[in-house]
C-alpha cells in the first residue's frame, strides 16, 4: 500500500517530524575565561589522570581535553569518568569554567551533558594550556571569592589532576596532531 492509496481510503498519511537543525556552536578553548557559563565545546580527550576521591567517596576524573586552539582540564564525576577513554571526541554542552587549585578548568553545569560524537578524526593543539593561569595573587583571590559566592565549595583529598605546573609563554605552540579514534 503506497501513500496515494492511503489518502484515497480516507486515512491520514504517516508523517515523520525531523528534529530541528543542529544549533550546536562550540566555543574555542583559547577564548575561555574564569566563571563563564553555558559554554559549549567539541574536544578530544588527550589524557586521563588517576581519579581523586572526595571525602564522601565520589571519584573525580580530571581529563585533559583539546581543540585546535588549545587545551584545558575537564572534571567529571563517578560513572561518567569511567566511560570516557583517551582519543574520544566529545561534545560538551552547558559547561561552566572555574578556578580549582589555581588552575582554570571546566565542568558540566547543572543541565550540562557529554555526548561522544561519531567523528574519528580531530585536529587539535595541546598548547596553549588554558589551565595555567597567569593571574596576580589579588586577581586570583577575587576569582575564588566570586566562585564561593556563586556556589558551594567542595573539598577534595589528594593532589589536583594538573601535573604540568610549568609556565609557558603565549608564543609557544606545538604542532597540530590528529588522533585516529576507534568506533565504540
Amino acid at each position: 500500500m503506497d501513500n496515494n492509496s492511503a489518502i484515497l481510503d480516507g486515512t491520514t498519511p504517516f508523517v515523520i517530524q525531523l528534529p530541528p537543525p543542529d544549533r550546536f556552536e562550540p566555543t574555542c578553548i583559547a577564548k575561555l575565561e574564569p566563571n563563564q557559563r553555558n559554554v559549549n565545546l567539541q574536544v578530544i580527550v588527550i589524557k586521563i589522570n588517576q581519579p581523586q576521591k572526595t571525602r564522601e567517596g565520589h571519584e573525580v576524573y580530571s581529563l585533559k581535553v583539546a581543540d585546535k586552539t588549545g587545551s584545558i582540564y575537564l572534571n567529571v564525576w563517578n560513572t561518567v569518568g569511567k566511560l570516557i577513554r583517551e582519543s574520544d571526541i566529545l561534545r560538551l554542552t552547558n559547561c561552566i569554567t572555574q578556578v580549582f587549585k589555581n588552575s582554570l578548568c571546566i565542568k558540566l553545569g547543572r543541565l550540562g551533558s557529554i555526548q561522544r560524537t561519531n567523528d574519528f578524526l580531530m585536529d587539535f593543539s595541546d598548547e596553549p594550556d588554558m589551565s595555567i593561569l597567569a593571574l596576580s595573587a589579588p586577581e586570583m583571590l577575587k576569582l575564588i571569592k566570586e566562585q564561593q559566592q556563586g556556589g558551594q565549595k567542595r573539598h577534595f583529598e589528594g593532589t589536583g589532576g594538573n601535573e604540568d605546573n610549568g609556565t609557558r609563554t603565549q608564543g609557544q605552540m606545538s604542532a597540530k596532531r590528529t588522533i585516529h579514534t576507534h568506533p565504540s
